[in-house]
């Protein structure tokens, strides 16, 4: 993982990738020493040590036993995201030539799909009307109805400019 994030790194200082992305990989490695710690009882270990038991011993660890801000474990759709961050850590390694084969090949963990819940047309129209105190607040407001209303993500809708519309999007909707 420290090679994978030094790689990662950078990606992230030349605009690549994302720092929040680092962030979550920097929260593996984490995750991956304090489950080598309690169950290996070393420091670390090479990735060529790594095995399918060692795989679905780590998903365990960290669905039932890892704990962060006082909660213990992680529910289903964040330990599919830290497993697959492991994967493509080790699909680097076979990569720069330190292992043979992924042992998170044999990682088949899935997300579960939640229905989304939508905001009824009076919820939207009370937050529309919400007048908050600062600035602010007041854009917080305008890009999350905007995502509410688009579909946009608010990340994206965040980014968007002038230049990302065309005229005639500007004329249909009196911009």
């Amino acid at each position: 993982m420290d090679t994978y994030n030094e790689f990662f790194t950078k990606r992230v200082n030349t605009g690549e990738r994302a720092s929040a992305s680092l962030q979550k990989y920097k929260r593996a490695k984490d995750l991956l020493s304090n489950f080598i710690t309690s169950t290996y009882k070393k420091e670390d270990m090479s990735a060529s040590e790594i095995s399918s038991s060692f795989v679905f011993k780590l998903e365990q660890f960290l669905k039932y036993e890892s704990c962060f801000k006082d909660q213990k474990g992680i529910k289903n759709n964040s330990v599919v995201k830290y497993m697959k961050m492991y994967k493509t850590a080790c699909n680097y390694a076979i990569k720069m030539d330190l292992i043979i084969k992924n042992p998170f090949n044999v990682y088949d963990g899935r997300l579960s799909v939640k229905d989304a819940v939508f905001l009824t047309q009076h919820e939207l129209n009370s937050i529309e009307n919400k007048i908050f105190s600062t600035p602010r607040l007041e854009k917080v407001k305008d890009i999350f109805l905007f995502s509410c209303y688009t579909g946009y993500a608010p990340v994206d809708a965040m980014d968007l400019s002038e230049r990302n519309l065309s005229k005639i999007q500007m004329e249909t909707y009196g911009l």
